[in-house]
């Protein structure tokens, strides 16, 4: 008899054991599912958003003028709109596509002195919009300068007539998110 109660002491405090094991305490965690759902659903957010592309800084942008532009009408401050004229591409991915819409300011323009001073016309892109495909591309705001025609024409001024191709060089460079 003693054995007998002894064998169900012993297995009684075992299952007791193993029910107080398997049960979790209050600061333990309710389950992998309960607290890792979220980091996995960035996990895979985050896989699935394309990366940004980033055009490194003195990439050529190649606009056409939209309008003309005139160092005897135009003035600081004055904006202006041209046309991607060749795709920028970064890691063989189009960064900026062909007809992009693109925006400027004119920096600085002077008109030809009657007795001296010479014509200035220069122009800096502030913004690159457009693409098609939903790339997202802005930022280029201060990014690009560049000098559409500033030059030494003695007494004439500068025309740059619609359709003038002119080149812009990035000072710094621009992170393009696409949508």
């Amino acid at each position: 008899m003693n054995r007998r109660f002894a064998s169900i002491l012993l297995s009684s405090f075992c299952i007791g054991l193993l029910v107080a094991g398997c049960q979790k305490s209050a600061d333990q965690q309710s389950g992998p599912d309960a607290n890792s759902s979220p980091s996995v659903a960035d996990a895979v957010k985050k896989a699935i958003e394309p990366k940004p592309l980033i055009v490194p800084a003195d990439t050529v942008l190649a606009v056409v003028l939209d309008q003309t532009l005139s160092s005897k009408t135009a003035t600081s401050g004055e904006k202006f709109s041209a046309t991607v004229e060749s795709p920028v591409e970064v890691e063989g991915k189009v960064a900026i596509p062909k007809g992009a819409r693109a925006e400027g300011v004119v920096r600085e323009a002077k008109a030809a002195g009657r007795f001296k001073g010479a014509s200035v016309l220069s122009l800096t892109l502030t913004s690159v919009a457009g693409g098609g495909k939903g790339a997202a591309i802005g930022g280029l705001i201060g990014a690009a300068a560049g000098t559409g025609g500033a030059g030494l024409t003695g007494n004439r001024d500068i025309t740059l007539p619609a359709e003038t191709a002119l080149d812009f060089k990035l000072v710094q460079p621009v992170e393009i998110k696409h949508k």
